[in-house]
């Protein structure tokens, strides 16, 4: 048996408009479809992005941290 919790995910990010992000967006898309391809179900890959945007969150928190003292 597995447990089971929620994610909330707020973003209020400051984007650009830039061929890297772009490129990034292509490059991350066709992984998501590779592996929904693999029969990886859509609630893994959206559990598994919003665990890694939390994780990003609290790297760029560290390092503001980091650099402040």
């Amino acid at each position: 048996m597995s447990d089971t919790f929620k994610i909330d995910v707020v973003l209020r990010l400051e984007c650009e408009e830039t061929m890297e992000a772009d490129d990034e967006l292509d490059a991350l898309s066709e992984y998501i479809g590779e592996r929904m391809a693999h029969g990886v179900g859509i609630n893994a890959i959206m559990q598994s992005l919003a665990e890694t945007l939390i994780g990003l969150d609290e790297m760029i928190k560290e390092s503001i941290t980091e650099t402040l003292h």
